[in-house]
């Protein structure tokens, strides 16, 4: 199933946004010591949300509801380092972060 199909399964609640979210989070936990895709994952914030789009009325869910995204190490995202996977810059950002 894509995208584009999973979204539509939630908008029409025949497949739970939570449900979909946790299956992501244990492949990732199963699989990432492997192949180690995840500098950090965002456990608690992705339930929260994906509880949300469960709980809205099916037609005010958005186009892409239940959809797991991984969002790369390079994009600024509220609250997190974008270090670009370099451990000296995530050191670095963190200890400047903490000057602020």
């Amino acid at each position: 199933m894509n995208a584009a199909q999973t979204a539509e399964k939630v908008r029409k609640g025949e497949l739970k946004a939570e449900e979909l979210t946790r299956n992501c989070l244990e492949f990732i936990k199963r699989k990432n010591p492997e192949i180690n895709a995840f500098l950090e994952v965002f456990e608690e914030s992705a339930l929260a949300q994906a509880r949300a789009v469960d709980c809205k009325e099916p037609e005010k869910r958005g186009k892409l509801a239940g959809v797991c995204v991984a969002i790369k190490d390079n994009i600024l995202y509220k609250g997190h380092i974008a270090s670009c996977a370099l451990k000296y810059l995530r050191i670095l950002l963190h200890h400047i972060m903490q000057l602020l």
